[in-house]
Parts: C-alpha cells; sequence; structure tokens
C-alpha cells in the first residue's frame, strides 16, 4: 500500500476525509492480536518504528512491485491479504474494492479488507472478508486460520464467480444493451 497516496486530508461539513494512513492507525494493533506473522509492504513514508513496535514486519512496496514478476511471486508466497481503504473511501462507503483484493482471490488466497462499501455487492464470510474494526480483523484471521483449505477454495470461487471477465463484462454489455 502507499501510506499517503491520492490526496491530502481536507475537511468537507466539520468531517476529515484523508489517506490510508489515517485509517491504518484503527488496526495497528492487529499483529499484537493473532498468532500469525504479518508483512506490511508499504511505500511513501509510514512510521516505520511505530510499525514494528506495534508488531508489523515492514517492507519496501516498491521492490515488491518492481515488476510482474515479483508481484506475481510475492502473492503466491502470501497466505493472504490484509489492506485498509483509504480513509476517504471508508468514510463515505463508496464501494471501493482493492484490485490487489482481486489478485490474491484469483491465486485462492484469503483476503481481510477493511469494508468500504463493497459487502453490498459481494459475498462475504469465506475467502473474503469485510471488516470494519481491529477486532473484526483479528477474528477474521482466525477463522481463516482454522479452516485454511475451505477459505482459499472459497477465494478462488469468488473470482472465478465474481471477477473473471467473461462473465463481468458480459454481463455488463448485456446490461447496456450491447450484448
Amino acid at each position: 500500500m502507499n501510506w499517503a497516496s491520492g490526496h491530502n486530508t481536507y475537511e468537507y461539513q466539520g468531517k476529515n476525509f484523508g489517506n490510508k494512513g489515517l485509517e491504518f492507525d484503527r488496526f495497528i494493533k492487529l499483529p499484537q492480536m493473532i498468532d500469525e506473522e504479518i508483512e506490511l509492504a508499504v511505500s511513501g513514508t509510514p512510521p516505520i518504528d511505530r510499525l514494528i513496535r506495534n508488531g508489523w514486519t515492514v517492507r519496501d512496496a516498491n521492490e515488491v512491485a518492481r515488476s510482474v514478476d515479483t508481484f506475481r511471486s510475492y502473492v503466491e508466497r502470501s497466505k493472504g491479504e490484509f489492506s485498509v481503504a483509504k480513509n476517504s473511501f471508508f468514510e463515505t462507503q463508496c464501494g471501493w474494492w482493492g484490485d490487489r483484493a482481486g489478485v490474491y482471490l484469483s491465486y485462492g488466497k484469503p483476503v481481510v479488507l477493511q469494508d468500504a462499501g463493497f459487502s453490498r455487492h459481494i459475498p462475504c464470510g469465506e475467502g473474503l472478508f469485510a471488516v470494519r474494526s481491529v477486532e473484526e480483523a483479528a477474528d477474521a484471521i482466525g477463522e481463516i486460520n482454522s479452516d485454511y483449505r475451505r477459505h482459499s477454495h472459497a477465494a478462488r470461487e469468488l473470482a472465478e464467480q465474481y471477477l473473471c471477465v467473461e462473465k463481468v463484462l458480459g454481463k455488463l454489455l448485456s446490461e447496456v444493451g450491447i450484448h
């Protein structure tokens, strides 16, 4: 993830809207709540010392995503993905969905993703978990670990059912009257 990508924090109608760093603070203690090593591949200007103090293993996201091959290799070696939304996406519940989540699901890797409204459109609870708090994230990781094989299979099934270009594009074109 990029700690501060896209835009600066701004205020609208008394509410602040910002980047991923603001949301990540809600989940900073996650490594202390699970029996699992958790790595954060991050670019930008994260508070690395603070992350490490809270149990995160920190990796340079630019190295992970240096090429298609390095990213593919990283995903293949990963057990799954955890990510947060930009604060502005979470606050507006706009339906944001991380593109990496689709990659992880297609590799049969379970995903725990902060819910910015996507759970209204795709089933969650097996292979994919929409979370709103650090406690929910810890519970989701525990659930995945309790039956990793089942959640891996469910992750792949979700990718095939909801992200397969032949299915999704065909449906979209049909709905707009082109196909």
